[in-house]
């Protein structure tokens, strides 16, 4: 009986954390776009409303890229590197590429030097610049 109360419990808890979470970002959705009263404020405003269509259609295709590189290194490399060695383990490496961080070591196998370097080129300077081109753009 006490286990079951601290189960629902636990689970009103996630609950309650769910919602708050909602309430936050509508809350921030709201106080973006009342910034669009103010002139200069209402310039990064339309400039978003103007690029929304195309800033989801970058994020889907990113996503897409993102995770098919993902799968690639732990296809390729994970039974061999402990960071790749399972799916989540390979997309928080990815991730950690995205932002700068090469795999230790990474120059001593020739598909990973491969891999490395069409991750850099992919990501990073044709994702990034896809992405200012849209921002740009707007």
């Amino acid at each position: 009986f006490a286990l079951r109360k601290f189960d629902e419990e636990l689970g009103l808890q996630n609950n309650i954390r769910v919602a708050v979470f909602v309430v936050l970002l509508l809350m921030l959705i709201r106080t973006f776009l009342a910034t669009a009263v103010h002139p200069r404020t209402r310039l990064l405003v339309g400039t978003f409303e103007h690029a929304f269509s195309d800033l989801y259609h970058f994020a889907l295709m990113f996503m897409i890229v993102f995770f098919f590189l993902s799968y690639t290194a732990y296809s390729m490399f994970g039974e061999e590197r402990a960071e790749f060695s399972d799916l989540a383990t390979s997309m928080q490496t990815q991730f950690s590429m995205l932002l700068g961080s090469i795999p230790k070591d990474f120059d001593k196998d020739s598909r990973m030097v491969t891999y490395v370097t069409l991750t850099l080129v992919i990501q990073f300077f044709l994702m990034l610049n896809f992405l200012l081109a849209i921002v740009v753009e707007a």
